[in-house]
């Protein structure tokens, strides 16, 4: 059972994160770092070395996923660092459920921002030169830097606050894993 004390941080850490997102698209080190720490010794105290490793986990996989979709150039950094932290917090079981809550939630605003932007061609155009712009990004070394049709640099690019979703699902899962 997750603590009161990790709900509240995270639910602190996911509502700056957003809201930073929104007004300065970006999500600041000084939010995500302490999170990530607190997630760390909340649960050695709760449970000791099994609680690190269950927050360190939490803290891997999201990074790692997140890390991956930056490398590519299709998430910020600060997305990145936000799912972390956020892992740290709820270790790794319940960071999975908030992963396809946060996916399900980041389709829908998606598919919002895809037609309030009359982009439906450039979706499909992007989806259909994805393994190529993987293979490109692997290939060149220029990861997170490229540009191209698929990168967030790219001007036509469709760009939301993902901070937004990443909120969202968390809290969300705290519901379903009640």
């Amino acid at each position: 059972m997750i603590s009161t004390v990790i709900f509240i941080l995270t639910l602190m850490t996911v509502t700056l994160a957003a809201v930073a997102d929104i007004y300065k698209r970006r999500i600041p080190n000084w939010l995500t770092a302490p999170a990530f720490f607190a997630g760390m010794a909340i649960h050695f105290f709760q449970s000791g070395w099994a609680g690190i490793f269950d927050s360190l986990l939490g803290f891997l996989i999201g990074f790692s996923i997140f890390f991956f979709l930056w490398l590519m150039g299709g998430k910020g950094a600060g997305d990145a660092k936000l799912i972390g932290a956020v892992g740290a917090l709820l270790g790794y079981q319940q960071l999975l459920v908030a992963f396809v809550l946060i996916a399900l939630v980041g389709g829908v605003m998606a598919a919002l921002y895809i037609f309030k932007h009359n982009a439906l061609y450039q979706a499909v155009s992007n989806i259909v030169q994805f393994p190529r712009h993987v293979k490109e990004q692997l290939s060149s070394r220029q990861f997170g830097r490229a540009s191209g049709p698929l990168t967030l640099q790219s001007p036509t690019a469709i760009k939301f606050p993902y901070g937004v979703p990443i909120a969202i699902g968390t809290m969300l899962s705290f519901i379903v894993m009640k």
